[in-house]
């Protein structure tokens, strides 16, 4: 890629990732069953901020996420779901995993609130 010089090969297990905008690439052995979730219908989010799996849910359901947690903004969550699970049955492992936490649903935004 635009004069990389370095060649890498890669063996069964393995994963590379190359980042244009600082040059670096990293090569890494991922748990290969989060890796081929999507075959088998699943949704895997591994050690993510709240914010980064709310993203996620964002362009997986159609609601926007309405939240203020500047309190958890650091804290990581793993989480496997099917992939056609329903929001609200996400929403409820969400909060009761995170704790202190509620959501609610009106019309197509998904409102979280510190309890």
């Amino acid at each position: 890629y635009n004069n990389l010089t370095t060649s890498v090969i890669l063996h069964p297990n393995e994963q590379f990732a190359y980042n244009r905008n600082n040059k670096k690439y990293d090569l890494s052995n991922p748990d290969m069953d989060d890796v081929t979730a999507w075959q088998r219908g699943e949704l895997v989010l591994q050690k993510m901020t709240l914010t980064d799996i709310i993203n996620v849910l964002e362009r997986k359901y159609p609601y926007a996420f309405v939240y203020s947690i500047k309190n958890l903004k650091n804290d990581r969550f793993s989480f496997r779901f099917k992939d056609n699970a329903p929001l609200e049955e996400v929403m409820e492992i969400i909060v009761n995993v995170v704790g202190q936490m509620d959501y609610r649903i009106v019309e197509d935004k998904c409102y979280l609130t510190r309890i």
